[in-house]
C-alpha cells in the first residue's frame, strides 16, 4: 500500500539531493582548476619567457604542480599548505609577465586564481 512522503522524509530527499549537487559542484571545479593548473605547467614547459628570471617560473610551476597534484587528489589545496604558508604565485606572476608575449601565460595563471578562489 502506498502512502504519501512525510515531511520528514520530504526534508531528507532535499538534504540529499542539496549534498549530491554540491558535491557534484565541487568535483567539476576540481577538475576544472586541475586542467587549469595543467596548462599553465604545459606552457612553463613549451615556451618559458627568456625574460623572467628562472626562479621566479620554477616557483610558479612548483605552485601550479601543488594545486595540481592536490586537486587531482580531491583535496583543498590552500588548506594542504603548511601552516602560514600562502600561495605567491599571482602576485609573482603579475610583477615579472608584462610583455605581450607572455600575457598568455599570464591570463592562464589568473584562470587557476579564478577558479582558486571559487573552490
Amino acid at each position: 500500500m502506498f502512502s504519501p512522503p512525510t515531511e520528514s522524509s520530504r526534508n531528507k530527499t532535499a538534504l540529499k539531493y542539496t549534498l549530491i549537487k554540491h558535491l557534484f559542484k565541487r568535483i567539476m571545479s576540481y577538475q576544472a582548476l586541475q586542467l587549469a593548473a595543467e596548462q599553465v605547467i604545459a606552457a612553463i614547459n613549451k615556451t618559458a619567457p627568456a625574460s623572467i628570471s628562472v626562479d621566479v617560473l620554477v616557483s610558479i610551476k612548483r605552485q601550479m604542480e601543488f594545486i595540481y597534484k592536490h586537486t587531482a587528489a580531491g583535496n583543498n589545496q590552500s588548506a594542504e599548505l603548511p601552516a602560514g604558508v600562502k600561495f605567491t604565485y599571482a602576485v609573482l606572476a603579475s610583477r615579472e609577465l608584462t610583455s605581450p608575449d607572455e600575457l598568455t601565460l599570464q591570463a592562464k595563471i589568473n584562470e587557476v586564481t579564478r577558479l582558486l578562489i571559487g573552490v
